[in-house]
């Protein structure tokens, strides 16, 4: 099987998970950090990964089922569907932010809650716009002043 490991940004981090599938191929939890990182980048990606690590996941207990491990470990389809309903939520909570904004467009908390979404989502030009409109609503905020600086 032929993955395609193409994102949209080339980070170091990126790299490094990317060397870490070509070092591990066969390791769940290196597919499962790439799915992780590609989850607001590249949704069909993220699937893939976590598709993969549940696979190798499964081997790796069926073959050996006496592997033992320290702690309590999720199996990768279980973090997926815990990532994928959080992403959901948040998605939802960003519609009533949304709502609220433009019912009231001179609330500026609105916009920074809508920003601090949309970066949890990663997207960071759409949560810009948003810390743009909360400062145009409120020059003299502290909050949006600090948080544009971050971005």
């Amino acid at each position: 099987m032929l993955v395609n490991i193409s994102l949209t940004t080339n980070t170091s981090y990126e790299n490094q998970l990317r060397i870490d599938v070509l070092k591990n191929p066969f390791d769940s939890n290196t597919h499962q950090e790439l799915g992780i990182y590609a989850l607001s980048i590249n949704g069909n990606l993220a699937k893939e990964e976590f598709t993969l690590a549940q696979e190798l996941y499964k081997n790796t207990f069926q073959k050996n089922p006496q592997t033992s491990v320290l702690g309590e470990e999720s199996q990768p389809i279980e973090v997926w569907n815990s990532l994928t309903t959080m992403r959901e939520k948040r998605i939802a909570e960003e519609v009533y932010w949304e709502t609220l904004s433009k019912a009231y467009p001179d609330y500026t908390y609105s916009y920074l809650k809508r920003a601090e979404i949309e970066l949890e989502l990663g997207e960071k030009k759409i949560a810009q716009k948003l810390l743009d409109q909360a400062h145009y609503t409120s020059p003299t905020n502290k909050e949006v002043k600090i948080l544009k600086k971050l971005l």
